[in-house]
């Protein structure tokens, strides 16, 4: 059974206080009956002149603007709204788990050159922070040989650096920066990194393709209104969360940090199978660290014999001149008393 996973963004703009990158999981069997879905929900909402590829977009319909929510006469805010919260309802109606990473903007620059490198540098974090998640998810809550691909917008200004993030993090790190990165990511990670579990290379493609992109930039939207404490945003985090928003908390107080919400038909017997993955990965993870160690001793120990070996060749080739020198001192007193009459 292959999975996916579909991440978009929100909050990359300078003057939102926080970023996050959502992701909704899905399987390769849910992928049709989410679609129709979709689609019904599109005929619900949507006029049948406006319906020829359309896309929803979380913000226009909680704003009530863009080209055709916009129109208050046609769309009502109150209308736009609710297609918004049953939009939100579809991972806990199809238990799609969901991922998610958050990085707060401490420090703002006012210069506009640096305000496009901390923005870019924000989205980094919560992208990477966001897979750590996932692969969280894959490791603790499915079987050991379950993978799962990396699905994007294909967007220009974003393409790059999560290509560049996806390997980092893979670990295959070609300079100093990105281990650096990678240390820095490895450090919230709980032994997750690099990533195993999620395969391949991050595939792109455009929102009125992917409809899953479309939920997971609803998810985004209103995971950044729970962390920014946003007004009027409860009866949309409420539809996210199935009226549970301190699922959505990451640890105590407001940090950077990444989660996952899941939706399981069963709970008991998915707590039973996730602390079964859990016992596994645990062993696994204390192998990977002892066989780490021992070759790390391994190669301390053929160190110190090479060493070892290389000071003796050193001991010897000085002992010998010394030697030679006392053997012709020797000979000259040996021929000298055989001189003596």
């Amino acid at each position: 059974m292959s999975r996916f996973i579909y991440i978009d963004e929100s909050g990359i703009s300078y003057s939102e206080p926080v970023t996050v990158v959502a992701g909704i999981i899905v399987k390769d069997k849910q992928w049709r009956s989410v679609e129709r879905y979709i689609n019904r929900l599109i005929e619900q909402y949507v006029r049948k002149e406006d319906r020829n590829g359309f896309v929803f977009h979380a913000t226009d319909l909680f704003q009530g603007s863009g080209k055709f929510f916009g129109d208050r006469t046609r769309y009502p805010l109150e209308r736009s709204r609710e297609a918004l919260k049953e939009l939100l309802k579809i991972p806990s109606k199809f238990h799609l788990p969901i991922v998610y990473g958050v990085s707060f903007k401490n420090h703002l620059s006012p210069e506009n050159a640096t305000r496009r490198f901390d923005a870019s540098k924000n989205q980094s974090k919560a992208f990477g922070l966001c897979v750590v998640a996932a692969e969280s998810f894959l490791t603790t809550s499915t079987g050991r040989n379950q993978v799962a691909t990396l699905v994007a917008e294909n967007n220009t200004d974003t393409k790059n650096m999560v290509a560049w993030m996806h390997r980092i993090l893979q670990g295959k790190l070609r300079s100093e920066t990105d281990r650096s990165i990678f240390s820095l990511f490895a450090g919230k990670s709980l032994s997750f990194l690099p990533i195993r579990r999620i395969i391949d290379t991050v595939h792109f493609t455009r929102k009125s393709g992917a409809p899953f992109l479309q939920i997971a930039d609803a998810c985004a939207l209103v995971i950044r209104y729970y962390f920014e404490k946003k007004p009027n945003a409860n009866d949309f985090i409420n539809a996210l969360t199935e009226n549970k928003p301190d699922r959505l908390q990451i640890g105590t107080g407001m940090h950077d940090g990444w989660a996952y919400v899941y939706f399981p038909r069963v709970a008991c017997v998915h707590k039973m199978f996730r602390a079964f993955y859990v016992s596994i990965w645990a062993i696994e993870t204390l192998m990977r660290r002892l066989r780490s160690k021992w070759r790390e001793l391994q190669t301390q120990n053929q160190q110190k014999a090479k060493n070892f070996s290389n000071q003796k060749s050193s001991s010897d080739s000085y002992e010998k001149p010394k030697n030679d020198s006392n053997q012709s001192r020797d000979n000259q007193s040996v021929n000298k008393r055989s001189n003596d009459p």
